[in-house]
């Protein structure tokens, strides 16, 4: 779980500043400011999130480590446009992919999205929670399939808010895919999801592993194929790079 960030004397002035504003005056748009002092605590904010989840995504767990940072995006676990109060909560921050923070967007996350004040509790949320949860208990990520097995209520509304079925129809596009087979995929991936009988789910995880397990086979088949008939293509005086 992460630990909450503990702002500089300057970042502190900074969100006593946001605080003291009367509540018609404190809008998620604040965040778009750009007077020094914000884009400050900003840095700071995705800084210390960054080093702490060692550059993976809290949501998809995808790690992408570049210098420049605005390849992430800063988290606001409960949105700021629905609750510019907790804007600058440490324990309402975190850093997300693009990917996921665009597919999160605005979603309720709250068991009472009217909460006035910041909820501390794990039970206050609908999804996983990096504050207040340990990832692996809600979500298991199967290794080197990109499928996301959701081991709770919490998994299953944190795969359906952060889209992290994507993963799996990419992998599906891979050009091999067919419509159909994509739909098999998303098919049992849905119904895992709603399942709560575990003779059922570890069902529909063995035809997803099936499944995947076929995809990786024909991905390879396409692949050697396209290798062999673009060296068909090539001249015969000409070696391939």
């Amino acid at each position: 779980m992460l630990k909450p960030i503990q702002y500089s004397k300057e970042s502190s002035a900074t969100k006593a500043n946001f605080d003291a504003l009367p509540r018609g005056r404190k809008e998620g748009t604040y965040w778009d400011n750009r007077d020094k002092e914000i884009a400050e605590i900003k840095s700071e904010i995705k800084d210390c999130y960054l080093l702490q989840q060692d550059y993976a995504c809290v949501y998809c767990q995808q790690r992408i480590q570049v210098e420049h940072h605005a390849a992430w995006d800063t988290e606001h676990i409960i949105p700021k446009s629905s609750h510019p109060q907790f804007m600058f909560v440490p324990q309402n921050l975190c850093v997300a992919c693009k990917d996921c923070n665009n597919e999160k967007r605005v979603k309720d996350v709250l068991v009472n999205p009217s909460r006035v004040t910041f909820p501390t509790s794990s039970k206050d949320y609908l999804i996983f929670h990096p504050h207040f949860d340990e990832f692996s208990t809600h979500i298991r990520l199967l290794p080197h399939s990109l499928f996301f097995m959701p081991k709770s209520d919490k998994g299953i509304k944190t795969i359906e808010v952060c889209g992290l079925l994507r993963f799996l129809l990419s992998y599906a596009d891979y050009g091999v895919a067919d419509t159909q087979f994509k739909k098999e995929i998303a098919l049992r991936h849905n119904l895992l999801q709603e399942s709560s009988d575990p003779g059922e789910q570890m069902i529909l995880i063995a035809e997803l592993e099936e499944l995947m397990d076929r995809l990786k086979k024909q991905s390879r088949a396409v692949g050697l194929k396209r290798i062999l008939d673009r060296n068909a293509l090539q001249p015969e005086h000409v070696q391939a790079s």
